[in-house]
This record gives C-alpha cells, sequence and structure tokens, in this order.
C-alpha cells in the first residue's frame, strides 16, 4: 500500500473533531490507497492525522507562509510525524501537541 501525506490548516469540522474547539490547527495526515484503476493510478484512499499541532492563538502569517513553502515535499511530511510532542515541527515555529496512532 502506498502512503501519502499531506497537511490540514485551519478550524475544519474535521479538526474540531479530533482536537476539540481550538484558535488554530495543523494536522499532518497519512493518505493510503485502496483502489488503483488499470492504469494504476489511485481512485480510492482513507487518511487519519499523524500528528497535530494546536494553537492557542492566531500564528503570524509569516510563520504559517514558511510553514507551507516546507509542506512541499513527501519527505519534510514524513520526517515531521516523527516530531516528538513538544518539539516544534523541523524549520518551523510549530510544536507538535498532540500524536494518534492505531492504539487510540
Amino acid at each position: 500500500m502506498t502512503s501519502i501525506y499531506g497537511i490540514l490548516l485551519g478550524g475544519s469540522s474535521r479538526s474540531r473533531e479530533l482536537l476539540g474547539d481550538t484558535t488554530t490547527v495543523f494536522l499532518v495526515h497519512r493518505w493510503e490507497v485502496d483502489e488503483r484503476d488499470e492504469a494504476g493510478y489511485p481512485t480510492g484512499a482513507h487518511g487519519e492525522p499523524v500528528i497535530g499541532c494546536v494553537l492557542a492563538e492566531r500564528p503570524d502569517a509569516t510563520d504559517v507562509v514558511a510553514l507551507l513553502k516546507l509542506a512541499t515535499s513527501q519527505e519534510q511530511l514524513e520526517r515531521w510525524t516523527q516530531t516528538p510532542i513538544g518539539a516544534n515541527l523541523t524549520g518551523t515555529a510549530f510544536a507538535a501537541t498532540k500524536r494518534y496512532n492505531d492504539d487510540e
């Protein structure tokens, strides 16, 4: 199965469901491809959060832009999923506050 990582920003209903009503949330998700068509292209997938950053206050726009500029490679997103709770995601101003795993 192929893993694809992505980042979710803001206060979506899914992020509020996972982390509660917060000002700003960043979640790194891992998506697993479930189905492919005859040519091998993904046609179905499921995803779950791996790590989250919850901020009590709205972040500075330059910090958000810096995060988004770094979040362009699968390798970087996968490295962020290994961030210890309380430590900043490498190269950003945002600390990991919650880890998700198969045991939850």
